[in-house]
């Protein structure tokens, strides 16, 4: 009999760490990744339009706002929907908290970037401990260390072993983190030449009050430790 395994998963090369510490496995996988495109600017706007229809009241909202929605994600989200339905989520708050009855433009201003801040919490709050010890490091290095190397000999190693009494991953795990937090758009990273060698930057995207907020919750929960 066969067995087939569907995994799902918004890093590309999830694999990478999955075979990290047995290589050779992996052929014996016989995997078969399918990777789907973005979103499409048609596409974003089916699936807002299908959370209008089955979450606001009628007379509210019109396709011309729908739409507005849409190209505002399609063109500076890259496509990504979970901000879509969180800025309609918060303009009919919006209405509410405000006596009125129909979504304009100007309130989809007003409430796109709490729903960008919200949607990027909400994807903190989910990371996994291995991952969230990462982006922490990241939130709390300072300017002068900014390359990949330096983050996980002077930041990330400390963490670990100093505040958190652990040992830290690998560098080839941790490498694999980073490229998994550029996926979810929290970091950024590029490769620069220096000399003869090739060093990776990195950056931060997401703000970093709301990375330690997240740390010192999960701190005192224990999750981390």
């Amino acid at each position: 009999h066969k067995i087939s395994l569907v995994l799902i998963s918004n890093a590309t090369y999830w694999e990478r760490e999955f075979f990290v510490n047995a290589p050779a496995s992996a052929s014996s996988l016989l995997l078969i990744k399918i990777i789907f495109p973005p979103y499409t600017l048609t596409d974003i706007l089916r699936i807002i339009e299908l959370k209008a229809n089955e979450g606001i009241v009628d007379g509210c909202y019109d396709n011309e706002i729908l739409q507005y929605i849409s190209k505002l994600i399609y063109g500076k989200t890259h496509g990504d929907t979970r901000i879509g339905i969180m800025t309609l989520k918060l303009a009919v708050k919006y209405l509410e908290n405000n006596n009125l009855r129909k979504l304009t433009k100007e309130i989809i201003n007003k409430v796109y970037a709490r729903a960008v801040l919200e949607v990027e919490r909400e994807t903190i709050e989910k990371l996994p401990a291995a991952v969230l010890k990462i982006l922490y490091s990241c939130a709390i290095a300072p300017e002068k260390i900014d390359t990949a190397n330096s983050l996980y000999n002077n930041i990330y190693i400390p963490l670990c072993r100093k505040k958190l009494h652990q040992e830290p991953l690998a560098y080839a795990q941790f490498m694999n983190h980073l490229s998994y937090l550029t996926t979810m758009n929290l970091i950024t990273s590029e490769s620069e030449k220096k000399g003869q060698t090739r060093i990776k930057k990195v950056y931060i995207k997401t703000d970093k009050k709301v990375v330690e907020t997240i740390w010192e919750n999960q701190l005192k929960t224990g999750w981390l430790t």
